[in-house]
Order: C-alpha cells, then sequence, then structure tokens
C-alpha cells in the first residue's frame, strides 16, 4: 500500500513560493527606495547649487552697494547739492520727566 503526503509536499510548495514572493516584494521596495534616495541627492544638489549662487548674488549687491556708499562720491554729492558739513551740530533732546504740565 502507498501512502501519499500531500501536505508535506504542500507546505514545501508553500513555503517556496511564499520566500520568492518575498524576494520579489523587498527588491521592489528596494528599487523604489534607491530611486527616492536618488532623486533627494539630485534635488540637495540642486539646492546647494541654487545656495551658491545666492551667495554669488548677494555678493555683487554688497559690492554694489558699498560703491554707491563711498565716502569720496557721498561728499563729491554733497557738494553737488550745496550741503555742507555742520561742525557742532546741535541734536535733538528729548527729556521723559518734563511735561505740559510742568510749563
Amino acid at each position: 500500500m502507498t501512502i501519499i503526503k500531500p501536505h508535506q509536499h504542500f507546505t514545501l510548495r508553500y513555503f517556496l513560493v511564499s520566500l520568492f514572493a518575498l524576494l520579489i516584494v523587498g527588491g521592489g521596495f528596494y528599487i523604489l527606495e534607491y530611486n527616492a534616495l536618488a532623486a533627494e541627492r539630485y534635488e540637495v544638489g540642486e539646492l546647494k547649487k541654487a545656495v551658491e549662487r545666492a551667495r554669488e548674488a548677494n555678493a555683487d549687491l554688497k559690492n554694489a552697494l558699498y560703491k554707491k556708499l563711498d565716502s569720496s562720491k557721498l561728499k563729491s554729492l554733497a557738494a553737488e547739492r550745496g550741503l555742507v558739513v555742520e561742525r557742532n551740530p546741535e541734536y535733538l533732546t528729548f527729556s521723559p520727566w518734563r511735561s505740559v504740565s510742568s510749563y
């Protein structure tokens, strides 16, 4: 008499199919994660380039501002507009303890 054990073959087959499915799902997940990582690395590189361009633009703006605020240019502009240097300037003063009622 021959004894057939179908559950034994089914268990081995179930294990192999599960293992193969797990490998496929894991491989797909790995590929998706790698693509996401590569995209993030590319974006970080682009952002670094943008920051460097912004720094260069900022340096150009500062250079232009310093050229405009050069003391020799300001003195010539003041002379052109008829402004004179005040030797003893009088500044506005404010006394917080005086009020209208104290007069």
